[in-house]
């Protein structure tokens, strides 16, 4: 099942209304967030919508309202702005740390500053981790001396659990919560397709509930 397969159709009214000025900064913003990636102009472009987009439900506090994103470039951009708005706790389940996203853009600098800021952050590794992943060797360093980082790993009773949870989705999913109110919902690992909001306390308390639900299937990361 795709929900999402067309990113420009997401945010098609914000390229033809927007000022050209914020078009211009949000095009420079993105160009500095993915200057280690080789992207083309139309791929910055497309970008610079995305974070227009995103601007849009950050800068609102008053709604719950969901947005989503189709591309591992957007999930990488949304992540960047997660991690950046994050000042007390993170709770993470990924795959493996790939890198199709958490190797793009800021993804790991703003990681990074979260680290050196002292959130707290506790992550679930379903699958068998990527070793050489920047975003995973930052966790695993700062474990070492820093008690406010915790990972585990998944067995095949957290698999398990995690279809029970998301059984609309047949189990296949990943999602972060951050603080009381912000999240992403990968609904389809495969492409990257999520849910995400910046003001959901609810769903949050929620998706925190079912961390803790299965972390009591997992393991302490050895």
């Amino acid at each position: 099942m795709t929900l999402f397969t067309d990113t420009k159709s997401l945010f098609a009214d914000i390229l033809h209304s927007s000022k050209k000025s914020t078009m211009q900064e949000n095009f420079k913003k993105v160009s500095q967030i993915f200057h280690n990636d080789d992207l083309t102009q139309k791929e910055l472009q497309e970008l610079a919508g995305y974070q227009e987009y995103l601007d849009i439900f950050r800068k609102d506090k008053k709604k719950e309202d969901l947005f989503f994103n189709s591309t591992k470039l957007d999930a990488s951009l949304l992540m960047s702005n997660l991690l950046s708005s994050t000042v007390n706790q993170i709770t993470m389940v990924v795959g493996r740390f790939d890198g199709a996203i958490s190797e793009k853009g800021s993804y790991c600098l703003e990681l990074e500053k979260c680290l050196n800021n002292g959130v707290q952050i506790d992550v679930l590794i379903l699958d068998k981790v990527n070793n050489k992943s920047k975003a995973f060797n930052l966790l695993l360093e700062a474990r070492k001396s820093n008690k406010m980082v915790q990972l585990f790993s998944g067995t095949e009773k957290t698999k398990t659990k995690l279809r029970e949870l998301f059984s609309q989705y047949n189990g296949n999913v990943h999602f972060a919560t951050f603080d009381d109110n912000k999240y992403r919902l990968e609904i389809e690992p495969s492409h990257y397709a999520s849910i995400a909001s910046f003001n959901a306390p609810k769903a949050v308390k929620r998706l925190k509930e079912m961390f803790n639900e299965l972390l009591l299937t997992a393991q302490k990361f050895k």
